[in-house]
């Protein structure tokens, strides 16, 4: 599932064991993702209900409730994907797009999103799994796999593009569900915009084991945001990723836990003009769902 403007979720990823899967992003002011999750339960529960891995009995339920508040939503999801977007004036969730990967359009490439309408096209060798295939007990995921090699792209500027209305205040968190099954040089997300051509992308992991996060360009201090996770991290089980910007600070949390943060970051593009989910600027998709 993918989500802008807050997560949605129900996310967006792939089959089961190939291929990344992303839950969403959040824009928005005070604990980016983990403050998302609350909000989009208590106003969005039929659909989170569904989505942010079964709630009550999700096993990331316990990490990312208690903290999640102050944020506006927007969804979407790879395997489950989601954009969440909240406003430092106002401590409300608004869900601006999200894709569950539930439903190729009649068109046989256009995925489209649950909320906002934003219609993204299936490139290349990519698909969607069978039911089960996405996610812990999840629906369908997004498999661009090494046999399935692809992605989604949405093409779109101003506010067409969701990414733009999610990070407009420079408070944005993108949250995805991926499971590896080996680890080359891919990029699981990426949005090219008119003033920067790595506005926002994510490595997860680069070859080398390591999560990097690149907004408003690479690859130097103010850009990146780079970990690797513990020597126990199994890139080959599911697990939950988030990416957060509040201003000038980004954090990396897996499963709800943080993993890094740093401060000093540029503010976030709103020219953004293309969003590829499962791969990078027209290519080097995760051998993932």
């Amino acid at each position: 599932m993918f989500a802008l403007d807050g997560h949605r979720f129900r996310w967006v990823f792939l089959t089961a064991n190939t291929g990344p899967r992303i839950l969403g992003v959040l824009q928005g002011g005070n604990g980016g993702f983990p403050n998302c999750y609350r909000i989009c339960r208590e106003n969005l529960v039929d659909r989170i209900e569904a989505v942010l891995s079964k709630t009550k009995r999700s096993p990331y339920r316990s990490k990312i409730y208690p903290a999640m508040k102050h944020q506006k939503v927007a969804l979407s999801a790879l395997a489950a994907a989601a954009f969440f977007a909240v406003g430092q004036a106002q401590a409300q969730t608004k869900l601006v797009a999200w894709w569950d990967f539930e439903k190729v359009e009649s068109d046989g490439v256009s995925l489209k999103s649950v909320i906002g309408g934003y219609a993204g096209q299936i490139n290349d060798l990519a698909v969607l799994t069978a039911a089960g295939g996405g996610r812990p007990n999840g629906g369908k995921g997004f498999d661009v796999s090494i046999a399935n090699k692809g992605y989604m792209l949405l093409e779109a500027s101003g506010t067409d593009n969701p990414l733009n209305v999610a990070a407009a205040d420079d408070n944005i968190t993108i949250t995805l569900w991926q499971k590896n099954n080996t680890n080359p040089n891919s990029s699981t997300f990426w949005a090219v915009a008119d003033d920067a051509g790595r506005s926002t992308q994510a490595h997860l992991p680069w070859s080398d084991g390591t999560i990097y996060w690149d907004t408003g360009g690479c690859c130097g201090g103010d850009t990146r945001l780079n970990q690797a996770p513990g020597a126990d991290h199994d890139y080959n089980a599911w697990h939950l990723y988030s990416f957060v910007k509040r201003g000038t600070t980004k954090e990396i949390w897996i499963d709800g836990k943080l993993l890094k943060t740093a401060d000093g970051y540029k503010p976030h593009s709103v020219l953004n003009t293309k969003l590829f989910i499962g791969g990078e600027n027209g290519g080097n998709p995760p051998d993932a769902v």
